[in-house]
C-alpha cells in the first residue's frame, strides 16, 4: 500500500468548465469525511466562478502566486495562503502569470451550531 501521492499535472484532468485541471488530493481507497481535490492553472487563466449554497470550502495554496475572488474582493494568494469560503459565496481562483498555480480544496457541509 502506497502513502505517498504528490500532484502531477499529467494525471489531471480538465474540471470547472474546462477552466483548470483537477486530481483527488487524497486515493479513492483512503476515504475522507470530506470532499477534496488539487486545483491546477498551468498559464494564465481563470478558474470557472461558481458557487455553493450548502458547502463551505478551504482553499491552500502551495505553488506559483495568483489571486483568489470571493464575490467582488480580490485576495493575493502564494504558497502557505489559505482562503475560506463560506456557503453562498461566488468564488474563483485566477492566474494572471505564465508560471504554475497549485492549490487543494477541501469541501463539506456548513457546519451550524
Amino acid at each position: 500500500m502506497e502513502n505517498y501521492f504528490p500532484f502531477d499535472p499529467a494525471k489531471a484532468t480538465p474540471a470547472h468548465e474546462n477552466t483548470i485541471l483537477s486530481a483527488p488530493v487524497a486515493p479513492a481507497d483512503f476515504p475522507t469525511p470530506f470532499g477534496h481535490a488539487w486545483g491546477y492553472l498551468d498559464h494564465p487563466g481563470r478558474m470557472d466562478k461558481h458557487v455553493h449554497e450548502e458547502n463551505q470550502e478551504l482553499f491552500t495554496f502551495y505553488q506559483g502566486e495568483g489571486f483568489m475572488e470571493l464575490d467582488d474582493v480580490t485576495y493575493p494568494v502564494a504558497p502557505g495562503t489559505v482562503i475560506t469560503v463560506r456557503p453562498g459565496v461566488w468564488h474563483s481562483v485566477i492566474n494572471k502569470s505564465d508560471k504554475p498555480l497549485l492549490w487543494a480544496a477541501f469541501w463539506w457541509k456548513e457546519i451550524k451550531e
